[in-house]
């Protein structure tokens, strides 16, 4: 259909959460480069440097997992009943803002455990995320237009394209250290303003949706969707193996993720010898073809599913995604790299995990129209760990930030976990819609398995 090809309202919707990840993720980067400035004499003599032990630096990097997995939850079920768009527009946005503007005074003038307590706060207003773009999404994307719709993920990933060497610029610069938190914080509490006046929770309550565009939206949805469904049938969502399977993928992928995300920049200081503003641009060359790949394998997985089905194009590039990413990180483990050597690594590993965004990262949506802001929310709880202990670990294991070997160990348990989800998801994964996903209905979309 020619109006198919002009962008619609449901595109603007799915831009406007783009753009939320984006300034999400640089409340949760920023500190990837300013830990280090923030900890470095020599980064700019003119803003106090706090004395951080490695331990502790892995520590602050990890703590905001701790906020992020205990709202996920609460958000699925808030998105369920109230809408995710005012939701995710004054939690997200501007109360997430305005923790991180915060973030430099108490990081100053009341010490670590404070410190750590404002990273948990922000992870706590970040962890809304995903279940409430799950779940508005859910509303405005049609099944076969969701692989096409697979960029809106990739916002995080523009995000550390820019935020990582802007941050290596700022730290640097007369505005020092804490302006690495201030100019993100400004932008995400904007943003939130901004998600308030043209964010619409349905193509129903949109003010200037086409007809056409409307009705195309809610002739394509599964017939098991219903908005208006309240009440979560939660035992049959937490004995579902299917269920399971996507959590314990995005526990794996989190771990692997994370400590690239976290420690990238560390490593190349650590290993290389580079300064704050020279590691952190070499730190986003891996993030740039990750941004870049996004959009290949969104184009890419709407091809494959035509052809091959939902449920092959999940799995291959969940398999692209994990196992792909485990060989570089492998590789980092057992060979002594030179410096374009390992950043060859690290950007090979990046790209290829970008096809997770239309593997298992979808497949919220697959399982549950109805529910998937309640089963991201689990998916932000409970595989979150991996979030919280990879830098912990890290941060134990690297006693010398210049040891190879150190962080060589970190590689390989890395590239070990990422197999391992991978394994569990091409074992116990579906694409099938689960039948508690009916709200009760008696009938029934697809085969539930149960554990």
């Amino acid at each position: 259909m020619p109006y198919l090809q002009k962008i619609g309202a449901r595109h603007l919707q799915v831009f406007l959460m783009f753009c939320g990840f984006f300034f999400g993720y640089m409340q949760r980067i920023n500190l990837s480069i300013g830990i280090v400035a923030m900890t470095d004499p020599t980064a700019n003599p003119d803003f106090p440097t706090l004395n951080y032990t490695t331990f502790q630096k892995g520590t602050v990097s990890s703590v905001m997992y701790l906020g992020y997995m205990f709202s996920g939850l609460p958000a699925g079920l808030w998105s369920n009943k109230y809408g995710p768009v005012g939701m995710v527009a004054l939690i997200g946005g501007i109360l997430s803002g305005l923790f991180s503007a915060s973030f430099p005074y108490i990081a100053i003038y009341l010490g670590f455990v404070p410190a750590c307590i404002t990273r948990v706060l922000i992870g706590f207003s970040q962890g809304v995320f995903n279940p409430a773009i799950s779940s508005h999404l859910s509303k405005w994307i049609v099944p076969k237009e969701r692989d096409n719709f697979g960029w809106v993920w990739s916002g995080g990933h523009l995000s550390m394209v820019l935020t990582i060497p802007l941050g290596g610029i700022l730290a640097t610069s007369s505005a020092g250290w804490p302006s690495v938190f201030y100019i993100p914080a400004i932008l995400a509490f904007g943003w939130g303003l901004v998600c308030f006046a043209y964010g619409s929770r349905t193509p129903s309550e949109h003010k200037w949706i086409s007809t056409e565009e409307k009705r195309y939206i809610e002739n394509n949805m599964p017939t098991s969707m219903n908005p208006e469904a309240r009440t979560v049938p939660w035992w049959k969502i937490i004995t579902s193996l299917p269920v399971w399977a996507v959590l314990f993928v995005q526990f794996c992928s989190n771990w692997g993720l994370v400590t690239l995300i976290t420690l990238t920049p560390t490593y190349i200081q650590g290993v290389f010898g580079y300064d704050v503003k020279k590691s952190s641009f070499l730190a986003v060359v891996p993030y740039v073809s990750m941004f870049v790949s996004s959009f290949v394998f969104s184009y890419l997985g709407g091809t494959v599913q035509k052809k091959c089905g939902v449920a092959f194009s999940r799995k291959l590039w969940t398999s692209v995604g994990l196992t792909g990413s485990a060989v570089p990180l492998l590789v980092l483990a057992l060979f002594d790299l030179d410096l374009i050597g390992a950043m060859v690594a690290l950007g090979v590993s990046c790209t290829l995990h970008s096809a997770a965004l239309i593997g298992y990262l979808t497949n919220h949506l697959d399982l549950s129209p109805n529910f998937c802001s309640i089963t991201q929310g689990l998916g932000n709880t409970l595989p979150n760990l991996g979030s919280v202990c990879a830098p912990m670990l890290a941060g134990y294991i690297v006693k010398d930030e210049a040891s190879v070997g150190d962080w060589q160990t970190v590689f390989l348990i890395s590239s070990v976990i990422f197999v391992a989800g991978n394994l569990v998801f091409l074992a116990f994964g579906s694409t099938a819609i689960q039948r508690w996903d009916n709200h009760g209905s008696s009938r029934s979309q697809d085969k539930n398995t149960n554990l």
